[in-house]
């Protein structure tokens, strides 16, 4: 299968430790929805690594991803993931982002390299949806620059669902909390740390980027990360709507308590991706206490013109 005309693609955009694999998983839960994490890393961590499905398997080992792997690419040999995945970071890159903003900017080889990104990432969607029963997919990859990639995509009706959640919080969790998968390999961390000002910085492009292309905005939707975790029920309907999928309903009798329902295949993202059945939505604040004054006074400098805009200076956004 090669075609994805028609098809819907949600893109969760913002800045690593918002809270994206949460909401990557909960708007997978809905009718005809496929939540596959983040597609980016397909290349090199399903590919090349053969690392861990959302399901516990293998990437390879996996049915579902062995399905869509056949129907896009014939077999998994068919594919070299580590040059594919070169040459997608090399599209990637911040120096590329006014190209690829307006597409008739790229260089010839950045041209070409884009065209076959175009159709692999074409047939991988296609194949997704059709495996899944799926008529939206849902990628929580975030970089921007990856968004104007899909964003460059004939035929496909792609949403943008911008998420921020506090710079301060981010750089905390980037900088001093490890995050570890549930499986035989958990001794080894998902994530290497990040020093507090690469974490600020990193914030700033990821959401700068977000704010400042045109071609995310076709159809595109903010959503803070401490509103949707204080009213999760009704955020989350609200982001349905905007998408154009059914509501996905909490638990009866909460609305803050909702189910995941049993196995998800994802790539990438938060070890919130091997959770199942019912999780209960709830602000991540640790870092308010946490944070040492250094740090906190370092993350804010850094982001303080964003920090501002956002509100979470002023009192009109979460806690001071």
């Amino acid at each position: 299968m090669s075609d994805a005309a028609g098809l819907k693609v949600i893109f969760v955009a913002g800045a690593g430790r918002s809270g994206s694999t949460l909401l990557d998983r909960l708007l997978g839960t809905a009718p005809g929805v496929c939540a596959v994490g983040e597609l980016r890393q397909i290349w090199r961590l399903g590919f090349r690594d053969d690392a861990y499905c959302g399901c516990g398997e293998r990437f390879r080992g996996c049915p579902f991803w062995r399905e869509v792997v056949t129907r896009a690419f014939g077999s998994f040999d068919a594919v070299d993931g580590a040059a594919r995945y070169r040459e997608q970071e090399q599209l990637i890159r911040v120096r590329n982002a006014m190209r690829l903003a307006w597409p008739r900017r790229l260089p010839t080889a950045l041209r070409v390299a884009a065209a076959r990104w175009r159709a692999d990432h074409t047939r991988l969607l296609a194949a997704v949806a059709e495996t899944a029963g799926a008529t939206t997919i849902v990628d929580s990859t975030k970089n921007p620059m990856y968004g104007l990639l899909l964003a460059s995509m004939e035929g496909v009706d792609m949403r943008t669902v911008h998420l921020v959640r506090d710079s301060r919080a981010v750089a905390y969790s980037w900088a001093e909390r490890l995050k570890y998968e549930p499986t035989e390999d958990s001794a080894q961390p998902l994530f290497k740390l990040r020093p507090h000002r690469d974490a600020a910085r990193w914030w700033t492009f990821a959401n700068l980027g977000t704010e400042l292309a045109p071609p995310l905005h076709r159809h595109y939707r903010r959503v803070f990360y401490e509103d949707f975790a204080a009213r999760p029920a009704s955020e989350l309907a609200a982001l349905c709507r905007f998408a154009g999928i059914p509501e996905v309903q909490p638990l009866p009798g909460s609305s803050t308590e909702f189910d995941f329902g049993g196995v998800h295949h994802s790539i990438g993202g938060n070890p919130v991706r091997f959770q199942k059945g019912a999780v209960t939505i709830r602000a991540d604040e640790e870092w308010r206490t946490a944070l040492a004054r250094g740090p906190r006074r370092q993350v804010t400098a850094y982001t303080f013109p964003l920090l501002l805009g956002y509100g979470y200076l002023l009192g009109r956004r979460g806690r001071r």
